[in-house]
């Protein structure tokens, strides 16, 4: 269970997530353009930045998909249908979405 202190702490980190992850340093196009680069670098300096950094991603991914599962779990003891349920989904479904992007970029 969550105290109101609690709470209110989910939903701020659950905000800021979806923030970066649908317009911040992690959405999309951020992702897209960054992978792209560390393509090219790979390309002319024999370096293998782009692997390391979709490796990255993906573990962040991971990490952020891990707390938001924990949160809606304990958010469906609370309520079946709590508002924050919503943010979780949100969330998830633009992580996995941003996932397949960098799985799948070469």
């Amino acid at each position: 269970m969550y105290t109101e202190e609690q709470l209110e702490k989910v939903k701020k980190w659950l905000i800021e997530t979806e923030n970066i992850y649908s317009k911040g340093s992690w959405c999309e196009s951020e992702i897209k353009k960054d992978l792209e680069n560390r393509k090219l670098s790979d390309k002319y300096s024999q370096t293998n930045t782009l692997s390391e950094k979709k490796k990255k991603y993906i573990e962040q991914f991971d990490k952020d998909e891990a707390v938001i599962c924990n949160f809606t779990n304990n958010l469906q003891i609370i309520h079946q249908n709590h508002e924050l349920i919503s943010n979780c989904e949100r969330c998830k479904i633009q992580i996995s979405n941003l996932r397949n992007i960098v799985q799948n970029f070469s």
